[in-house]
């Protein structure tokens, strides 16, 4: 036991040192101190519009133009067989199926991706725009069975 007297100098120096390793800590603790960093930029708006139109054993998917020069739009696809009940509370597992980058698209106002499907397959498709490697927001869904 440390006893805090006027002539116990061994419990003096215990003080000191036990409030210098506190204020070490204090100061000093886990991490990098700095003052917080906004993003370069911020993230890319969602796609609101995500539309399709299936026919011929193909899905057309068509969305607008991002408003950004050099972002990418992802493309993202869930296929299931019919004969497998679908779990609407479950994540969806998505597969990247295709990458747009935003000067493919020509100046048009719609971007469209094409892909073939298979009969017999329930599908869920996504689209996310990428904008300096950040992700945005994920767009509407577009559900069919084929």
């Amino acid at each position: 036991m440390i006893v805090f007297s006027a002539g116990n100098t061994r419990g003096r120096f215990s003080a000191r040192l036990l409030f210098m390793l506190l204020t070490a800590v204090f100061f000093f603790g886990c991490g990098q101190k700095s003052f917080p960093v906004p993003p370069d930029r911020p993230a890319a708006s969602a796609v609101g519009d995500l539309a399709h139109v299936v026919g011929e054993g193909r899905v057309k998917l068509s969305w607008s133009t991002p408003s950004c020069d050099d972002c990418i739009s992802m493309v993202y696809r869930f296929r299931q067989p019919l004969s497998e009940p679908f779990c609407p509370s479950c994540p969806i597992p998505f597969t990247r199926v295709s990458e747009v980058p935003s000067e493919l698209s020509g100046g048009k106002e719609k971007i469209v991706h094409m892909e073939r499907i298979d009969a017999g397959y329930r599908y869920i498709f996504k689209v996310n725009i990428h904008s300096a490697g950040a992700p945005g927001p994920d767009s509407n869904l577009v559900k069919f069975d084929y």
